[in-house]
């Protein structure tokens, strides 16, 4: 509803949930302290191992799909700051700065244009 809200729409006109998550970020794990203070990487060459399931920097992604229908609609959404580009311009650059675990984020994003075509 906040989005809803932002965009000053109907929750209903938002958009469709896409309904797969996509997992971001650098997946780069911070170095754990002991109780006795020291590194899990000087724990590491002790021969002493922890498990490691402390991560930062990740996330997940979801997108809600949808078709924009009239001239007046884009207007509205460049007068709030979105752009329009074509997929190919645009899917590696944001990939990589969202870190998007995705081989083929392109042709996902391709699906899901297809899917609000169709809606």
């Amino acid at each position: 509803q906040g989005l809803a809200d932002k965009m000053k729409e109907q929750l209903t006109s938002v958009g469709i949930l896409w309904d797969e998550i996509l997992p971001t970020g650098g997946g780069n794990e911070r170095p754990q302290k002991s109780s006795h203070g020291e590194a899990s990487e000087d724990l590491a060459e002790k021969g002493i191992q922890q498990r490691r399931n402390n991560q930062f920097g990740r996330g997940s992604l979801m997108f809600l799909v949808r078709q924009v229908q009239t001239d007046r609609d884009v207007a509205r959404l460049e007068a709030a700051g979105y752009r329009f580009a074509e997929l190919r311009q645009v899917s590696g650059i944001i990939g990589s700065s969202m870190q998007i675990k995705c081989w083929d984020f392109e042709s996902r994003l391709r699906s899901m244009a297809g899917y609000a075509q169709d809606e």
